[in-house]
Formats: C-alpha cells, structure tokens, sequence
C-alpha cells in the first residue's frame, strides 16, 4: 500500500494542474467550433482550424537547438490569450488566427507542459503516468 501511497503523492501537483489547465481551457475555448458555426463560418473553414493548428506547432517543436521552460510557458499562455482575443475581436479572418494561436500554444505550452508533468515521473513508469494524465 505504500507503493501506491507514494505514486500518488508524487502525481498529485501534476494531475491536480492538468485538471485546471484543462477546465479553464475546455470552459473557456472550448466553445469555439460552435461560436464560429453560429457566427456563420462554414464548416469547411472550422475543420481548417484543426488543420492550420498542427501546422503552427509544427516549426516551434522541429527547429530549437534548447527549451528554456519557463519562457515557453510564458508565450503558451500568451498564445491562449491570442486565442481568446480572436474571438472577442471577430472579424472574417479570426478562424485563421485563432488556428494560429491554438497551434501556438500547443508547440509552446503543452510542450513544456509535459515535460513538466514528466519531469518526476521514472521511465519504466511514464505509461501509468500518461494513463492518469
């Protein structure tokens, strides 16, 4: 039972973080595929959203020599806020941005992220951790 009472204390911090991140992100843009079909984007161009967003992240993960977490952290949220400004701020081209920014912080926040959410986590035990995560 110890073993057990140990892996959970040492998982705690980081599931208990990835739960905020992802209700904030889920309660706060999650809506968004809808609030565009309702603001009359065709479903096309939401589909691109998910297309453009990889495509983003894409030269952010590929091309840096060295990660410096906090920084990348720090552009990631910046990147939610870009996401969130797009919305606030419609105009025919916010689908295109918010595609841009979500990709943003997927190669800036989510990187970072998991590399936190690893960081104590032994090699011979990152598949029960990613189960919990």
């Amino acid at each position: 039972m110890t073993k057990i009472d140990n892996y959970v204390r040492k998982m705690k911090k980081a599931v208990t973080l990835n739960f905020l991140v992802q209700l904030a992100s889920n309660l706060g843009l999650g809506f968004a595929a809808y609030y565009f079909k309702i603001h009359g984007l065709e479903l096309y161009k939401i589909v691109l959203i998910w297309a453009i967003s990889p495509l983003a992240s894409l030269p952010i993960v590929y091309f840096p020599r060295t990660w410096n977490i906090k920084r990348c952290m720090r552009y990631g949220l910046l990147s939610f806020t870009g996401m969130a400004l797009s919305l606030l701020f419609y105009n025919q081209y916010s689908f295109l941005l918010f595609g841009i920014f979500y990709g943003l912080a997927l190669g800036f926040f989510w990187v970072s992220f998991n590399y936190v959410f690893f960081l104590k986590s032994a090699h011979d035990g990152h598949a029960k951790d990613s189960s919990l995560y």
